[in-house]
């Protein structure tokens, strides 16, 4: 019993150390590619400031709005809620009964 345990319970750290030094592997070079993205992002924003910023804002609507069920768009200037279109799929705008 004691000759199967031993090495396998080796075994067992060993990949549980090869799965950890991976994950910390995939975690660094995420922080890396995101750090060197946030610098182009900041020098492209430095050049044009109101463009990156619309770009950042769009984008982010762009992620977003597909996911809300339903819009509702308030506009200052009216005082008013503004009536939307159906933006759904016809096949996503119908209720189960």
């Amino acid at each position: 019993m004691y000759n199967d345990a031993v090495p396998n319970a080796r075994g067992q750290a060993k990949e549980r150390e090869k799965q950890a030094e991976a994950y910390a592997f995939r975690r660094v070079n995420e922080a890396k590619g995101e750090a060197q993205k946030f610098s182009l992002l900041l020098a492209e924003y430095r050049k044009a400031p109101e463009v990156t910023r619309r770009r950042l804002y769009l984008e982010a609507m762009q992620a977003i709005l597909p996911n809300l069920q339903k819009k509702i768009i308030v506009d200052d200037s009216l005082k008013n809620i503004l009536q939307t279109l159906p933006l759904l799929p016809a096949d996503q705008t119908r209720t189960s009964p």
